[in-house]
């Protein structure tokens, strides 16, 4: 009979109005994740994940121009200091001897000399390119146009600033 009692009294509720009542929380709802962008992302549990969309693709590379590059030698005579510097970047040595400058540029296995005189005319005092040679590390001459190439690719790939 004693177990019978205890029985009774532990299922009989008091309700006391005094006492918050404990409610569970609700069952969690599972929601399906958000696929993954390829290539990974957000962790897929995260909250921004859950809201946010997937990042764009990357930009596709461009065209590499550098590769590209086929200069003329010819196509230097006549360009001033600043031209030749926005084709090939700063020299590795100038040789300054009034009304010339030598500007030697060297890269892997090549060197190229250009020549820059005063302008033809009395009043033009702006050096130009006027003369181009390249040799090999031996010193023998060699055509200019693959090392002229060669190292406007190289200034291409320098950052600037």
């Amino acid at each position: 009979m004693a177990v019978a009692v205890l029985a009774g009294v532990v299922s009989c509720r008091i309700e006391n109005p005094l006492v918050p009542q404990h409610t569970p929380p609700p069952a969690p709802q599972e929601q399906p994740l958000p696929a993954l962008p390829a290539g990974g992302g957000e962790r897929a549990g995260s909250a921004e994940a859950a809201s946010a969309e997937p990042p764009p693709p990357p930009p596709e590379p461009e065209p590499e121009q550098a590769a590209s590059l086929d200069i003329e030698p010819d196509s230097l005579i006549g360009l001033d200091r600043n031209e030749v510097r926005a084709l090939l970047g700063p020299p590795s040595f100038i040789r300054r001897e009034k009304p010339t400058e030598l500007w030697r540029y060297r890269h892997g296995t090549c060197a190229l000399a250009l020549f820059l005189y005063v302008g033809a005319t009395g009043s033009d005092e702006t050096l130009r390119v006027r003369h181009i040679e390249s040799w090999a590390p031996g010193g023998e001459q060699t055509p200019p146009r693959e090392c002229l190439n060669a190292l406007a690719r190289h200034a291409r790939q320098q950052p600037t600033g």
